[in-house]
């Protein structure tokens, strides 16, 4: 009797890390926009976004490189960030420089664990001489969390998208879509650390920009950073929202084959 209880523990025990170890398998995706190209100051640049999930959680990229040499220290600029499919800002980095001569980097958002459908919008900051340009990337796929498979699909692009206007004369809205509009909102549509949706100034989201690679360096690595999330008015506060510091790691330069 203890012999069959036993063998039958065992089976029973050999059940369950089949179980756990199918349950355990993730359905990771990574999805990346077609590359812009531009030349400043003599040099010609490519870049992108990229978004990728391992089944856990989604994180957002932007990486820039120069076509076929290095370049100077601080003469490149990348922040990335992450929204939902609602165009809602989710995650953002800070703006991150490279601190050494080389031909390109990324640099990432950190991590977001609540499911859901999610891409990538990112921008570039290029030495121009006399300050730097800054450029949007095209938006990645969007990616799915917390499914057994990703959906590579197309962010919407509302070609008719608007912004709203408070009673203070604030346009508030999705800062995804400054591309087709030439500008963002003053008030940026964003979901707060505690998942509060809610809208952050698009001047407490940016940086300054800097004259000289040199101020660009002192940029990097000033780590977290809360800012004030509020409701559409832009007065009251609802919240906060977390520009992250970004993770970075460099890449190699894109050839003129653009491949």
């Amino acid at each position: 009797m203890k012999r069959k209880f036993h063998k039958t523990l065992v089976l029973f025990s050999i059940v369950c890390i089949l179980i756990l170890g199918i349950s355990s398998v993730v359905f990771a995706a990574y999805a990346t926009s077609d590359k812009k190209e531009t030349t400043v100051y003599g040099y010609t640049y490519m870049y992108s976004a990229g978004v990728y999930t391992n089944g856990t959680y989604v994180s957002a990229e932007t990486a820039v490189s120069c076509i076929d040499q290095n370049v100077p220290t601080g003469y490149m600029g990348a922040k990335a960030r992450l929204y939902d499919s609602d165009a809602n800002l989710i995650l953002e980095s800070s703006w991150e420089y490279n601190d050494e001569e080389l031909a390109g980097f990324n640099t990432w958002t950190k991590t977001y664990t609540t499911s859901g459908n999610y891409y990538s919008f990112g921008q570039v900051r290029l030495y121009n001489g006399d300050g730097y340009n800054t450029y949007s990337t095209y938006k990645s796929p969007i990616v799915t969390l917390g499914s057994s498979k990703s959906s590579l699909l197309k962010p919407r692009d509302i070609s008719n998208y608007r912004y709203q206007v408070n009673e203070y004369g604030e346009t508030y809205g999705s800062n995804a879509y400054a591309d087709i509009l030439g500008e963002e909102p003053d008030l940026v549509a964003a979901i707060g650390i505690d998942g509060t949706h809610g809208y952050v100034r698009s001047s407490d989201l940016d940086s300054p920009s800097p004259r000289t690679p040199e101020e660009a360096i002192a940029q990097n690595n000033l780590g977290d950073k809360l800012i004030p999330l509020y409701d559409k008015d832009g007065r009251t506060v609802i919240g906060q929202f977390k520009i992250v510091s970004g993770r970075v790691g460099q890449v190699e330069y894109f050839t003129d084959d653009k491949n």
